[in-house]
């Protein structure tokens, strides 16, 4: 593939306003174009986000006119921006890495894997583009995924296999009013499809009890389903002598990404997405061909909840509007969450 430059990109947006009838003169500012051949993917690295608008167009129509012309798989305009911002997160990751291996009797496997951790994390430092490189004495380390079938969760997967991990996903299973069968159908394809040792769990309590709140509307269904997922999943791995669990979190990003739920328990959370600082459009990418993006807000118990309970719908729209902030999710993805959401009509 020729190197394409800054001058080039220019010149296709030109020619595409004039086609699309696009009246604006504003040019972005493009600091660098990099190319991997490898994934036939082009990043375009802007000055600042206002930049990163005027080159994608609403709703991504100039960026679309500019993949088919330039003829690649896949156009990712990042602002310089944001890329400061993911490197000092990293930054902040690697530092609490560095904290927990210093700590006394840390588990051996724990520690070696903070070290491949932090190997890579220093290599998603210099994204784009993305590089991860498998390690031989990762395929000692076993990690627990908890796995929902969703693009961050499979992104774990796919990085943490890479890396060179020995990998299980379990996925906690309810019930099909949090678990429905279609979800368990990509559940199952994603698992082939990667080759990857899964299991279906219990939760640790019966689900009654949260079933009705979310019924009577006197809780979140989340507030009270998640903290049993979690548990369960902690619990799988204490019952089976694994020490690492991986979730796909991407909000609680560097030193939030790294943490011990359990008291006097040596069993260390990664959220690994958070702690690469990816974002939603990352874990879409990684998950391609496996699992496909549905913008499609919750599960069935809280889409039931929030059709039937309004104030539950103006705090899913929060949630959504927080990822937006925080950068892990495009307004145009955020839209089409809350669009999910507000067509749920109930009382």
């Amino acid at each position: 593939m020729q190197k394409l430059l800054p001058s080039y990109i220019l010149k296709v947006l030109k020619g595409v306003r004039i086609e699309s009838k696009i009246a604006s003169k504003q040019l972005p500012k493009i600091e660098d174009v990099i190319q991997d051949s490898n994934n036939n993917v082009l990043y375009i690295i802007v000055s600042d986000r206002p930049d990163r608008s005027a080159l994608i167009g609403y709703g991504g129509l100039i960026i679309k006119k500019i993949k088919r012309e330039i003829n690649v798989n896949e156009v990712t305009v990042i602002a310089k921006t944001d890329l400061l911002i993911k490197r000092k997160r990293i930054s902040e990751t690697i530092m609490k890495a560095k904290a927990i291996m210093k700590r006394r009797k840390i588990p051996q496997d724990i520690k070696e894997f903070l070290e491949i951790l932090i190997e890579q994390l220093r290599l998603e430092k210099k994204f784009p583009p993305r590089i991860i490189t498998e390690r031989e004495k990762a395929k000692n380390i076993k990690v627990l995924v908890a796995y929902s079938g969703g693009v961050d969760s499979t992104a774990a997967l796919v990085l943490l296999k890479n890396m060179g991990f020995n990998v299980k996903a379990v996925t906690v299973d309810p019930g099909p009013f949090i678990l429905p069968n279609w979800v368990r159908d990509n559940i199952a394809k994603a698992i082939k499809l990667l080759s990857i040792e899964h299991e279906f769990i219990k939760p640790i309590v019966d689900f009654h009890e949260i079933i009705e709140h979310a019924k009577e509307g006197t809780h979140m269904p989340c507030s009270l389903c998640y903290p049993v997922l979690t548990s369960s999943v902690y619990m799988h791995a204490v019952e089976n002598g694994i020490n690492i669990v991986a979730f796909g979190d991407l909000i609680s990003t560097s030193k939030y990404s790294l943490d011990f739920p359990l008291r006097k328990k040596f069993l260390l959370r990664v959220n690994l997405p958070g702690a690469l600082a990816l974002t939603k459009h990352d874990t879409k990418l990684l998950s391609k061909g496996i699992v496909d993006w549905k913008p499609l807000y919750g599960c069935p118990l809280l889409r039931n909840s929030m059709k039937n309970h309004r104030w539950m719908r103006y705090i899913a729209i929060e949630r959504v509007l927080r990822e937006v902030r925080a950068g892990i999710l495009e307004p145009m993805d955020g839209l089409r969450y809350i669009k999910s959401i507000l067509k749920l009509v109930g009382k």
